[in-house]
């Protein structure tokens, strides 16, 4: 590929005066307009409560769950103790919810999911014992039946 004055011409043309926030693809252009603001800005993503995927955060009772309109709920579940000498998988979720991204904005998909979604970060599953293996497996199974049987998707 070598260099084209025509095409670079072109690009000016049709760039030339544009600004940084201006979108030029229709797929970018929806993304767009649900994830900034009026005035164009957005959070940083290394700002405010860090939850996974930057979705909003809901706390949830474990007691009595009420998890209104949710379509998804992000949960983690910090726990290792099925295993011997490598632990380190309880510090998943929260390293998940505090790593900065990129963007909300998945190629694959062509979407923001978690602004297409009604989605919210539900926080770790609520453990009894974090000494007790058997009660921690219950804990997990209650948790998850409650967002399945709440008509919700589990994301973990």
């Amino acid at each position: 590929m070598g260099y084209d004055r025509g095409k670079l011409e072109a690009l000016r043309r049709k760039y030339g005066e544009s600004h940084g926030g201006e979108m030029f693809d229709p797929k970018f252009q929806r993304v767009a307009d649900k994830i900034f603001s009026k005035t164009g800005t957005r959070l940083a993503p290394y700002s405010g409560i860090p939850t996974f995927l930057a979705a909003p955060y809901r706390e949830i009772a474990a007691d009595n769950p009420d998890f209104g309109d949710l379509q998804v709920a992000m949960i983690g579940v910090p726990m290792d103790l099925g295993v011997t000498n490598r632990p380190g998988a309880r510090f998943g979720p929260r390293a998940l919810r505090a790593i900065e991204r990129i963007g909300p904005y998945n190629h694959v998909l062509e979407c923001a999911p978690t602004h297409e979604l009604k989605v919210a970060d539900i926080g770790d599953v609520p453990f009894q014992s974090r000494y007790r293996l058997e009660t921690s497996h219950d804990d997990i199974e209650r948790r998850t039946n409650q967002i399945v049987d709440a008509g919700v998707l589990p994301l973990s």
